[in-house]
């Protein structure tokens, strides 16, 4: 739900009246704060015959902001193809932070965990980000990079979806730090690749990243506690490695 696209959605549910008007909902409201952004989602999405979301926070949100409409929760399919395929060689573990940098995505605490693993000697890791940035200071500049211990790799721009699978395939895990999230396309992603994820335990994420399943869950904006998590998918894969 984006409120600078009220007004038209409000017409084209008027101007649909006639039909069962379904509406496909990535977020309540936007991620950074707007105005009247949950007035603008209550009047739009109260309008709707049938709510589909990707994850039972974001019914949860729904309906906790009054919004009465029924609600449909189905997973996010990947959203591009991709097939899992055997991870390079270890070590290092390689860490992926994949698609457009955001702040609510958390990219400093990625890179201050990998950091800390390189550091304190606790795991040999590498850490690619790839993605255009949607503001240029979202990005580390060259003096940060400067004190940084653990290797770094930017590709700072949009990621084709033929790059994006081979990216996938060469690294290990897919890290996902973020300090507020509905769900994550890039999740889904990564799990058709067969690719494990660290996440944080915000919005739908620890609905589908099953702590020693398929990668580790950690609370948001903590970066000790990031890199626990990275870690202990880390040890899971060396464990899958030696059987």
């Amino acid at each position: 739900m984006t409120p600078v696209h009220a007004l038209p959605q409000l017409l084209w549910l008027w101007l649909c009246r006639g039909s069962r008007r379904v509406v496909h909902v990535h977020n309540v409201t936007p991620h950074e704060s707007f105005p009247f952004a949950a007035t603008w989602a209550r009047l739009v999405l109260g309008r709707a015959d049938l709510l589909v979301c990707h994850a039972q926070a974001i019914a949860d949100e729904l309906d906790a902001l009054g919004v009465r409409t029924e609600v449909k929760v189905t997973p996010l399919a990947p959203i591009l193809a991709a097939v899992p395929g055997p991870p390079p060689t270890r070590p290092p573990t390689r860490l992926l932070f994949l698609g457009t940098i955001r702040a609510y995505k958390g990219l400093p605490v990625a890179i201050g965990a990998a950091d800390l693993l390189c550091r304190t000697g606790r795991c040999d890791v590498t850490i690619t980000i790839a993605g255009e940035a949607w503001e240029p200071d979202e990005l580390p500049d060259d003096r940060d990079v400067d004190n940084l211990t653990v290797p770094l790799e930017i590709h700072s721009r949009y990621i084709p979806d033929a790059e994006l699978v081979e990216l996938l395939q060469s690294h290990h895990i897919v890290v996902a730090p973020y300090r507020t999230a509905t769900q994550s396309g890039v999740v889904p992603v990564a799990f058709a690749a067969g690719r494990p994820v660290a996440a944080t335990n915000v919005g739908g994420l620890a609905e589908i990243v099953e702590e020693g399943r398929n990668g580790a869950l950690a609370e948001p904006n903590s970066v000790s506690d990031f890199a626990d998590a990275v870690e202990r998918v880390a040890g899971h894969l060396a464990q899958l490695s030696a059987g």
